[in-house]
């Protein structure tokens, strides 16, 4: 089974902007905020679709559902959801100030907790962005709650600057929030699930405002854990969670990536440049591909290019 490729889906937010479309010539709608481009899904809200070969048309979920011996190897449950969700992220405009629940929260309100990994890859024009990554140390749960009445909170969150090339884990119970605008490739767990502390104040096009989860919130923040992990990893693994590892990958022009079959399940993303396989398949910036548990593959870099592997989610 080649490489599978998927359609991406494009989802307007308030925060978004047209990056993806201006800067990175994808096919976005015009004069629309695209916050979002879900690569590889099976989540509820959205099944991602083959866009080539033999399954085109076909969803991951139908994959599983028929190949999942092939795909994910023997013994995983073809009823069991695909783990991981893969998406783009445009933020032009400040995320609200959010936090992804826990297991245990997630399961006492019937959300999924998510973990999740941010990497860098573009921050505007000045190269650098700024982001919430937690909060500062010594802040507690009452303290944290008795800010949010006054705004005062804003005080005790976590601030840093990124830059291109940057990674960013946030477990679940870490707050956080994007301020500048940035381009990021996420990885996390399959779950839509987010409460929001606040939003800026703003309204949508109808002056509506988001709703608010501060209660759930203030359940779900982990206050003892400090910031989240942000690290500059040229080449290498750039997040360890329990749900899975991520690693990036720089290959000179002609060099090689291969990944024996019957091992496990992985997913590759092209970040910047080229590869080829060696049944003529191209594979571009932004191409994120699923490659089979029974499938060996080998690839070559065209030219130089930047590539993320995550695995160890099967």
């Amino acid at each position: 089974m080649a490489p599978i490729l998927f359609k991406y889906v494009p989802i307007e937010r308030i925060w978004g902007g047209n990056a993806l479309r201006t800067k990175f010539h994808r096919d976005i709608p015009l004069n629309s905020r695209i916050g979002e481009t879900w690569e590889l899904s099976d989540n509820s809200a959205i099944r991602s679709e083959v866009s080539s070969g033999c399954y085109a048309g076909k969803t991951l979920r139908w994959l599983l559902k028929n190949k999942s011996a092939e795909i994910m190897g023997p013994g995983w449950n073809p009823d069991d959801e695909f783990p991981i969700l893969v998406k783009w992220l445009d933020c032009e405009h400040p995320l609200s100030v959010q936090v992804h629940p826990t297991d245990c929260v997630a399961r006492k309100y019937g959300d999924k907790a998510k973990d999740e990994c941010w990497y860098i890859v573009s921050c505007g024009d000045s190269g650098i962005a700024d982001i919430i990554v937690g909060l500062k140390e010594g802040v507690s749960k009452e303290r944290f709650a008795s800010g949010i009445e006054d705004l005062s909170f804003e005080n005790f969150l976590l601030r840093v600057s990124v830059s291109e090339g940057d990674s960013v884990f946030l477990p679940a119970g870490t707050i956080h929030s994007i301020i500048s605008p940035t381009l990021i490739y996420e990885v996390q767990q399959n779950s839509d699930s987010t409460y929001r502390v606040y939003d800026w104040g703003r309204v949508d096009s109808d002056g509506k405002s988001r709703p608010l989860h501060v209660e759930k919130s203030i359940e779900t923040i982990n206050f003892s854990s400090g910031g989240a992990f942000v690290e500059r990893i040229e080449d290498g693994v750039i997040c360890r969670s329990e749900h899975f590892t991520e690693y990036v990958r720089i290959l000179e022009t002609g060099d090689r990536l291969s990944f024996e079959a019957n091992v496990q399940p992985r997913i590759l993303t092209v970040i910047s440049g080229m590869l080829k396989t060696q049944d003529g398949g191209e594979f571009r910036t932004f191409d994120t591909m699923l490659l089979s548990y029974s499938q060996e593959c080998e690839f070559v870099a065209v030219e130089r290019s930047k590539v993320i592997i995550t695995e160890d989610f099967a």
